[in-house]
């Protein structure tokens, strides 16, 4: 508080320590004991109104939660913010981070001791719906692949017939007579279809000895 009154800011005890015994180490990792000193340090400004210093502590709480190398350390800050300082800013932002990693916190004590076994429970609720909407997303996302397929497949079908149909007709326009030689009718023709029932093919033929045009 002193340092801050003087500095505008205030670091960690337990850093400064490390960076007289280790410079390369301080500073790397947030203590899980800074989230206990900024909701101490945020009450503080909480209550006799330092709104720099309530300021400060939240930026510096929210770093530190993010950084916090145990779940029971944030469940921990979160019970000392309630208990003491009144910014419900503050709370709202450790709720926040709570709730990113909802599911690791779940089987906790401190969690139910913060919201109650039944606050427990409809977070169970909650979390077994989501996963349910996931799952229903997931397969229809999967079906709506399959039938893009499906319909992607059926268009080249649908132009592959079509392109198909053209080509007799033109060969149809261009031809006057039989190219089999030796037939002597007059050139009337059919059109053959051929393939499989969903993907056609289609083939011209001389009417009189079948040849393929």
């Amino acid at each position: 508080m002193v340092e801050f009154l003087y500095t505008g800011d205030y670091g960690s005890p337990l850093h400064e320590a490390q960076e007289t015994n280790d410079a390369s180490v301080a500073g790397s990792t947030a203590s899980d004991d800074d989230l206990l000193q900024h909701v101490y340090l945020n009450s503080i400004a909480d209550y006799y109104g330092i709104k720099a210093l309530a300021e400060l502590s939240k930026a510096k709480l929210q770093q530190a939660s993010e950084n916090a190398s145990t779940k029971a350390a944030l469940l921990d800050a979160a019970k000392e913010a309630l208990g003491r300082t009144g910014d419900t800013t503050l709370h709202t932002m450790l709720a926040e981070a709570t709730a990113k990693n909802i599911r690791q916190y779940l089987d906790t004590d401190q969690l139910a001791e913060l919201v109650g076994n039944f606050g427990i429970k409809i977070l169970r609720n909650i979390i077994a719906a989501e996963d349910t909407m996931r799952s229903n997303i997931t397969h229809l996302l999967f079906e709506l692949e399959v039938e893009r397929a499906r319909h992607k497949g059926a268009e080249a079908r649908s132009a592959q017939i079509v392109e198909n149909i053209n080509n007799c007709m033109k060969t149809l326009e261009e031809r006057k007579e039989c190219r089999n030689q030796s037939c002597r009718a007059d050139f009337n023709c059919y059109i053959e279809q051929r393939g499989q029932a969903f993907e056609p093919l289609f083939v011209l033929r001389c009417a009189e000895c079948r040849c393929r045009h």
